[in-house]
């Protein structure tokens, strides 16, 4: 199934990105706590996560977490 026409889903790689990733987490779920620049990147370091941003018309929509599993893991 395609994306709605103008979505843009990608990493969340930058400090800006990870920011605004920690910006929309905060909206959905606000009374949870907020990792840090530094916690997101070594979150992504220990093991293979990925913080994921969906953008609609120059804005953040909704974000995400994707983990990469090695097939001989599964």
């Amino acid at each position: 199934m395609a994306p709605p026409a103008g979505l843009v889903i990608r990493p969340a790689r930058t400090d800006d990105e990870l920011m605004a990733w920690n910006r929309v987490r905060r909206v959905v779920v606000p009374d949870e706590p907020i990792a840090t620049i530094e916690q997101l990147r070594a979150m992504v370091a220990e093991d293979g996560r990925s913080f994921v941003l969906a953008e609609e018309r120059g804005g953040y929509v909704t974000r995400s977490i994707s983990h990469v599993v090695r097939r001989d893991a599964i």
